[in-house]
């Protein structure tokens, strides 16, 4: 039996409905003070829920106002003003630090398919049809797009690859990573617009020397991610080593205590490094799914990464795989991560009090549950991290946030946490 629980009712009233209506069917009282009446008897004020019993009647609950509230009672919502709430403070979101490492090689001055092939561009790395764009003026329009439409509690930063125009590789960024205020979008296209393309493509040592480097040692609050962006495979240190090194690299920089997310974004022409940029996408924690492609002995084939090649022949543009590549990176880097606030007069939380309540910007707010059932990627609620001193949504809650730029999250504490499953 279904029932919608009205918060507000006095006990008075309760009982009222209890003794003074004699077709009520005398339910003993819910653990939680609620009574069930048929609505046929209650009073005439009361909030009648959407489904009916075996009589083909509506169900209701009362619930007196200072009646804790159960955790599981899907019909129970928590609301900002609740009576059991202590104290409910708006959660900011958490912010990204985002290090885009972009190849600056010579094969970025070709014009990308169908315009040149990638075979030819090797040979011959410049425009052929000059009223054209470059891969390069290309990825440097996308860049300038991508990070001035990023909200401002974002902060990033520019690496370019090579630095001497052979295979020397940055140990420090060209541009350090910042909000992404307007001094900095400016900055941002100052730094592009005086990009060269030329040389040739250190990726394994400018990823670990400079990227995860960096990365690692950044003591900026918030979610960290490095972006690698190329047209090409590593032409500077390209044996095995080396690149097991990248992998251990990136594995290390996406494990626990560090937490630095890889993107990998192939551009046309990095047809030949499929196999290492996927395994490399999936080792730094972005792979595109679960059982996506990344040990095959061939190293044309992978599907883990961000894979633009796929260009020419009434296809996709590149310039349109790359903005819609650079929106995905952006929309990934938007935190569904929430502090959880300290008690009154920064005491200890009970973490079996908490609770979490979206406000969209257009509609009326809901209570998140907490889902304890499986891991965050399956979840359809929110979790504590580790030391219970962050909340995640998962999920759709997760989806809802990030696109939903105006929405509030809001960390209520003292009422019982609502669970999943109900």
């Amino acid at each position: 039996m279904r029932s919608s629980q009205l918060r507000g009712a006095t006990l008075a009233t309760v009982l009222g409905c209890i003794g003074v209506f004699s077709g009520c069917d005398n339910l003993p009282a819910a653990p939680d003070g609620s009574v069930f009446c048929d609505a046929s008897n209650c009073p005439s004020d009361a909030t009648i829920g959407g489904s009916t019993d075996s009589k083909g009647q509506n169900d209701i609950v009362f619930v007196p106002d200072d009646a804790p509230i159960t955790p599981g009672d899907k019909d129970a919502p928590v609301t900002a003003d609740a009576a059991c709430a202590s104290s409910s403070v708006k959660a900011p979101r958490q912010p990204a630090n985002i290090l885009f490492v972009v190849d600056r090689s010579g094969s970025m001055n070709c014009n990308p398919p169908p315009t040149d092939t990638s075979a030819n561009c090797e040979k011959f790395p410049k425009k052929l049809d000059s009223t054209k764009d470059s891969k390069w003026e290309i990825t440097r329009d996308a860049l300038k797009t991508a990070i001035a439409a990023m909200p401002i509690q974002n902060s990033v930063g520019l690496m370019y690859f090579n630095n001497n125009d052979v295979c020397g590789a940055p140990s420090a960024p060209n541009l350090t990573i910042a909000p992404v205020t307007s001094a900095q979008i400016t900055a941002v296209n100052t730094s592009l617009a005086a990009v060269t393309p030329k040389g040739s493509t250190p990726i394994v040592a400018s990823m670990i020397n400079g990227g995860y480097n960096y990365m690692n040692n950044l003591t900026a609050n918030g979610k960290r991610f490095v972006v690698l962006l190329t047209d090409g495979s590593e032409t500077c240190n390209p044996d095995k080593p080396s690149i097991d090194a990248l992998f251990s690299s990136a594995t290390l920089a996406s494990g626990p205590g560090v937490d630095i997310k890889t993107f990998v974004l192939g551009a046309p022409g990095s047809e030949v490094a499929r196999q290492m940029l996927s395994k490399l996408a999936y080792l730094g924690g972005t792979a595109s799914s679960a059982n996506c492609s990344y040990t095959s002995s061939d190293p044309t084939i992978g599907d883990c990464h961000v894979d633009m090649t796929n260009v020419g022949d009434g296809g996709p543009t590149f310039a349109a795989q790359l903005n819609a590549a650079l929106e995905k990176v952006s929309y990934e880097a938007l935190s569904c991560e929430f502090d959880v606030p300290p008690g009154n007069d920064g005491g200890v939380i009970d973490p079996d009090k908490v609770n979490v309540i979206f406000k969209p910007s257009v509609g009326q707010e809901e209570t998140v549950s907490r889902d304890t059932t499986t891991t965050c990627d399956k979840a359809k609620g929110w979790q504590y991290n580790a030391n219970k001193t962050k909340i995640i949504l998962c999920g759709e809650p997760c989806d809802k946030v990030k696109s939903d730029p105006f929405a509030t999250v809001s960390i209520l504490l003292g009422c019982a946490t609502k669970i999943v499953p109900f």
